[in-house]
């Protein structure tokens, strides 16, 4: 936890959008990780990368968070 992810996505297929470094990881289960981002309805299926770049988790649903955050999972 509190380690940072990146996401590649094309939300409702609009043109691809990054969401870079600001997408904290702040629960992690067995099967799921937690994160606030600022990624869009319609990104499911985007990978979720480490800072080196590795796949860490896929973008299936969202929840709002504290602030109005996006939390993937």
């Amino acid at each position: 936890m509190g380690e940072f992810v990146n996401i590649i996505q094309h939300p409702r297929g609009e043109p691809k959008q990054l969401s870079l470094r600001d997408n904290q990881i702040v629960d992690a289960l067995e099967r799921f990780l937690h994160y606030e981002s600022d990624t869009r309805e319609g990104s499911s299926g985007s990978p979720v990368f480490n800072d080196p770049w590795e796949v860490v988790a896929w973008w299936a649903s969202t929840a709002l968070g504290a602030g109005g955050r996006t939390q993937a999972r």
